[in-house]
Formats: structure tokens, sequence, C-alpha cells
């Protein structure tokens, strides 16, 4: 075999796998983005404790800053 004839061959093949994994990928695209979404719902919003923490944090740099 002349080597462009085994080129064309892998070509085929990795093009024959493309379209195979883009099926797949097209058919499982609405559970994983289901699943991001489900991920991204059950993450909780910063909570009072962490804002009161952080401003007790710039009182205290604020205060040390101005003292020095």
């Amino acid at each position: 075999m002349e080597p462009f004839v085994i080129d064309k061959i892998v070509r085929e093949k990795l093009q024959h796998n493309s379209v195979l994994h883009r099926q797949q990928m097209d058919s499982i695209r609405p559970f994983v983005w289901g699943a991001v979404q489900q991920q991204i719902a059950t993450q909780q919003s910063i909570t009072w404790y962490h804002l009161a923490a952080a401003v007790v944090l710039l009182v205290i740099v604020f205060w040390l800053c101005c003292k020095v």
C-alpha cells in the first residue's frame, strides 16, 4: 500500500469515530446539563455569618492601619 492510502484509511476511521462520539455526546448532553444545574442549585449562598466575619475582619484591619 502506498502512504496516502493508509492516511485515507486512518482518516476515515477517525471520522467514523468522531460521528459515533458526537452521537453519544448528543444523547448524554441533557443528563450532564441536568447534573450541572442540580449541583449549582445545591450550593449555598453566602450566609450572614460569613458576611459578619468579613465585616469584623475589615474593621480590625482598618483599625490597625489607622492606629499606625
